[in-house]
């Protein structure tokens, strides 16, 4: 891995720029000197004074005495997973309570759109949170693009969509990936049909009991979700009405 790819990790991670850079930089040179992760660096010894007080406070950096000279060094990366965990739990006390706050602005008419991949797999996290015992989820969309967005996390999805105890249909294109997808349907608890040749599906939609979710694929990715029961029954009479019209 590059310098780069440390660096772009640690800042994911929640580092600013240049403390991932004093960071690497301590690394690589072992306990060492303002001056020398300095000239590492290429910036200022009175910034780096401040960046690494920074990073002492996080845990990632200590000071060592070597005879009367005070050297500076990295902690162990595996501090980073401790950090980390420590985050996580912070986190997971609070969940609940924005949680409560989230679902009581929500209301049952919103409308709401998604811009990113980020932001659209986490929809689709959240609609599988909010799957009850008996609920149906009726999809119409295209097999490869679906699954091209990122085929690790949405193989994982709908394998985890399976092990609920939910009405899962699913009409998609007719492509090789569709037909492969239909003879395992069972085995990921669904059922699938497959559209007529030359019909192409460039959007998906799902309708499930509390959403009805509409996602685009060519222009830009983007996806908007309906929370209105007079709409969600809609959309499920129109899946039914085309389900019924293909033969299995």
């Amino acid at each position: 891995m590059s310098i780069n790819k440390y660096k772009n990790a640690l800042i994911g991670f929640g580092l600013k720029e240049s403390e991932a850079q004093v960071y690497v930089a301590a690394l690589e040179l072992g306990p060492t000197t303002i001056l020398e992760i300095s000239k590492k660096t290429g910036i200022r010894r009175t910034t780096v004074y401040e960046i690494i007080k920074a990073l002492i406070s996080k845990g990632l950096m200590i000071t060592e005495s070597k005879g009367f000279k005070k050297l500076y060094c990295s902690t162990h990366p595996q501090n980073l997973v401790s950090i980390f965990e420590n985050k996580k739990e912070t986190l997971e006390i609070v969940i609940p309570e924005l949680t409560s706050l989230y679902k009581s602005k929500g209301g049952d008419n919103s409308i709401k759109t998604y811009e990113s991949l980020e932001s659209i797999k986490n929809l689709y996290l959240e609609i599988l949170d909010n799957y009850r015992s008996g609920d149906f989820c009726y999809i119409i969309g295209n097999n490869d693009k679906f699954f091209g967005l990122d085929p690790k996390f949405f193989k994982k999805y709908v394998e985890d969509r399976a092990k609920l105890n939910i009405d899962v249909r699913i009409i998609v294109d007719d492509s090789e990936s569709s037909h492969e997808r239909k003879k395992y349907a069972k085995n990921l608890n669904s059922q699938v049909r497959i559209l007529p040749p030359n019909m192409p599906l460039p959007a998906n939609f799902t309708v499930t009991n509390h959403v009805f979710l509409s996602q685009t694929f060519e222009s830009n990715r983007m996806a908007t979700t309906v929370s209105n029961k007079d709409i969600i029954n809609l959309q499920k009479n129109i899946f039914e009405f085309i389900w019924n019209s293909i033969p299995e």
